[in-house]
């Protein structure tokens, strides 16, 4: 049961299972063809404290190939400078 007192209860519930779960995740290949785009938004609801959601969009998430790569676009851009970021040298940006 998630604890109100922190929000991140349901994450932090909901973790060990969803690691297990994407160890086994398929990777996509080009066979596949394209895969869904999805919104999700940062502010409210707070989505992370929400079992019940994580669970569906991990079910949804497991059901597609995984991506060999995903795009973030944030307008949260108010103070200089501007700047394209990625986990490793080498890393292509678009």
């Amino acid at each position: 049961m998630p604890d109100p007192l922190n929000p991140a209860s349901a994450y932090d519930a909901f973790l060990p299972d969803a690691l297990t779960r994407a160890a086994a995740h398929r990777p996509w290949t080009p066979a596949d063809g394209p895969l869904p785009a999805i919104y999700l938004s940062h502010g409210a609801p707070p989505l992370f404290d929400d079992g019940r959601w994580l669970r569906e969009l991990s079910d949804w998430a497991l059901s597609l190939p995984k991506p060999k790569a995903i795009v973030i676009v944030s307008a949260h851009w108010e103070d200089a400078p501007l700047m394209l970021s990625a986990p490793a040298a080498g890393t292509p940006l678009y």
